[in-house]
C-alpha cells in the first residue's frame, strides 16, 4: 500500500524545496498570467533592490527579461536586465565552449563521457523558455575511470584548490570534483549523477547502457534519457535546497522536460526508483503544477506516489534538505544512529580517507632523519621527494616545514604518498618568531605500505572565480614553502 500525498504531513514535506519569497515572486513573472505577473513584479521591486541581486535571481532575470517588455514597458531598470541577461548567456556560451575542450582530453584517453544538467539539455535541444544561464558544464565519466580523467586533466593544466592526489581521491567519499581553466574553462567531474549517498554501480551501469549518443560542439558525447534527467534535476534540487542560496532555475528545466513528447512517464518513476528519488521527484512536479496545471503531471504524480511504501523515503527527503549548519548536524547524527542496510553503498567518509592533522605544539624525537636537497632555498608551493628505505619499520613520517607566513589566514597542505593521499595539514596557529618564518612540524599516519615518494602542496584558501581580482587572487595563494627535515618514527 502506497502513502498517497493526502495529509499534511506529507503535503507540507513537498513543499521543502519548494522555490519562497523573492524566487517564488520572480517566478511567478514568468509562469503567471499577465494582471499576476505585474502583480508579483510590483511586489519584488517594492522589497528588492536590483543592485543587489543573487546569482539565482540573475539566472531567472534571463528567463522573463522578454516578458518585462509587455508587463512592465517603462520600468527603468528593463534595459540594464536585458543587457545583463545577453552578458550572462555570452558568458555560458564561452565556458560551454572553453570547457567542452575538456571532452577532448578525456575522448582522446577512450574515457567514454556523458554530460549532465545543463549540458544534456543544450545537447538534446530541446526548446526552453528564454536563454539558460548556466556556469559550468557538469560532465560524468565511469567511477573505474574517474582517478584516471582526473589525473588527465589536470597533466593538461586544469586545477582546482585540490592536489591532484587529493582530486582523484574523491570518488571515494564525493560525488565529484569541480576543475577550472582560464580563462573560462569551468567543469565539475562526477561518478554518480547526483548528490548524496552512493549509488550502486549496477545502476550507473544501467544509466549508462541506456544512455543516449549526441552531438556537442562536433564531439560525439552521450547524455542521460529526457526522463533521467528529470529525476537527477529534482534530486539535486533537495541538495541545492540545503545551500546557502537554494536554487529556482531546475522550474525552468522541469517545466520544459513534463511538456516533451519523448518523455517516458514509466521511466521516469523507475528511474525514481532506481536513485532513491521518489519524494524530490513528487515535490518538484508538483511544484511545476502549481505554476502550470499540466495535465500530464497529475497521473505521473499519483504513480509516483503509489511507490512510496513508507514515511521512510520522506523522512530522508526533510532531513536532506535542511539548511546547514543545522541540517549537516542532523545529517551527521543520523548516520551516526541509523544502521545503513547492507550493499547499499554509502561510499566512505572523507576523513578516513584523507585524515585531518595538525602540527604539533612541541619538537618530536628524532630517529631516521631523512636528507632533503638543499631546504632552505627550495622555496615553492609543492615538493616532491624519494625517500631512502627506513632502518625499521616505521609508524609515522614526521614532517617539518617552514614559510613566511601571511596575516590572518588559514594554511593547508595537501600530503601525498605514491601518489595517494596521506593526510591533509591544516592550522590557523604559527609557532614562529614575529620576525622569523613560521614553523610548522606534524606526524604523518602511514597506512599500508611504507612509501618512496612523498609529495607536499600547499593549498590555496578557497575556490576563486575564473573573475576574481587581483586582491582575491592575492589573498587566497597557496603560501610558498621549506621542507626543512623528514624523520621516520
Amino acid at each position: 500500500m502506497g502513502y498517497p500525498m493526502k495529509n499534511k504531513l506529507t503535503q507540507r514535506l513537498h513543499r521543502q524545496i519548494w522555490p519562497k519569497d523573492n524566487l517564488a515572486l520572480l517566478l511567478g513573472v514568468a509562469f503567471s498570467s499577465e494582471a499576476e505577473a505585474i502583480r508579483d513584479w510590483n511586489q519584488w521591486k517594492q522589497c528588492h533592490d536590483i543592485e543587489q541581486v543573487t546569482w539565482e535571481e540573475h539566472k531567472i532575470f534571463a528567463k522573463i527579461s522578454g516578458r518585462l517588455v509587455s508587463i512592465a514597458p517603462d520600468c527603468p531598470h528593463r534595459p540594464r536586465l536585458e543587457g545583463l541577461s545577453k552578458a550572462h548567456w555570452t558568458q555560458s556560451q564561452l565556458m560551454l565552449r572553453s570547457s567542452a575542450k575538456a571532452l577532448d582530453i578525456l575522448i582522446a584517453e577512450g574515457i567514454p563521457v556523458m554530460l549532465l544538467k545543463g549540458g544534456a539539455l543544450h545537447a538534446a535541444n530541446v526548446v526552453n523558455r528564454g536563454p539558460r544561464i548556466t556556469s559550468d558544464l557538469d560532465v560524468l565519466v565511469r567511477r573505474a575511470d574517474f582517478p584516471r580523467a582526473i589525473q588527465r586533466l589536470y597533466a593538461e593544466g586544469w586545477t582546482s584548490k585540490n592536489s591532484v592526489e587529493y582530486a582523484s581521491a574523491r570518488w571515494r567519499f564525493a560525488p565529484g570534483t569541480n576543475l577550472r581553466m582560464k580563462p573560462h574553462g569551468d567543469i565539475d567531474i562526477h561518478h554518480q549523477p547526483i548528490h548524496g549517498a552512493r549509488v550502486k554501480d549496477e545502476v550507473l551501469d544501467a544509466l549508462w547502457e541506456r544512455a543516449e549518443p549526441v552531438s556537442f560542439h562536433g564531439r560525439s558525447v552521450l547524455i542521460p534519457t529526457l526522463a533521467d534527467i528529470l529525476v537527477f534535476t529534482s534530486a539535486n534540487t533537495t541538495h541545492s535546497q540545503a545551500s546557502d542560496e537554494p536554487a529556482a532555475g531546475w522550474v525552468f528545466d522541469i517545466e520544459m522536460l513534463t511538456r516533451q513528447s519523448a518523455l517516458d512517464p514509466d521511466r521516469i518513476v523507475d528511474s525514481a526508483i532506481e536513485f532513491h528519488a521518489l519524494p524530490a521527484t513528487i515535490a518538484t512536479l508538483s511544484y511545476v503544477n502549481r505554476l502550470t496545471s499540466n495535465p500530464a503531471i497529475d497521473p505521473l504524480v499519483e504513480s509516483l506516489e503509489g511507490r512510496i511504501e513508507s514515511l521512510s523515503p520522506w523522512f530522508k527527503f526533510l532531513l536532506a534538505s535542511l539548511k546547514r549548519p543545522h541540517g549537516k548536524l542532523l545529517r551527521s547524527l543520523s548516520k551516526r544512529i541509523f544502521s545503513v542496510p547492507k550493499g547499499l553503498g554509502v561510499g566512505e567518509r572523507e576523513r578516513d580517507v584523507v585524515p585531518k592533522i595538525y602540527p604539533h605544539f612541541f619538537p618530536r624525537r628524532k630517529i631516521h632523519t631523512t636528507a632533503v636537497d638543499d631546504p632552505i632555498s627550495g622555496c615553492q608551493v609543492r615538493h616532491q621527494i624519494t625517500l631512502p628505505a627506513p632502518a625499521s619499520v616505521p609508524k609515522c613520517l614526521v614532517l617539518e616545514l617552514d614559510f613566511d607566513p601571511a596575516t590572518s589566514r588559514r594554511y593547508q597542505f595537501d600530503i601525498s604518498g605514491d601518489g595517494s593521499p596521506l593526510a591533509r595539514l591544516s592550522t590557523r596557529r604559527l609557532s614562529s618568531a614575529s620576525d622569523g618564518p613560521a614553523r610548522l612540524v606534524a606526524s604523518i599516519p602511514l597506512r599500508g605500505q611504507t612509501p618512496q615518494q612523498v609529495s607536499v602542496e600547499a593549498l590555496a584558501t578557497t575556490s576563486l572565480l575564473l573573475n576574481a581580482s587581483a586582491k582575491q587572487i592575492h589573498a587566497a595563494r597557496p603560501v610558498p614553502f621549506r621542507i626543512t627535515n623528514l624523520v621516520w618514527d
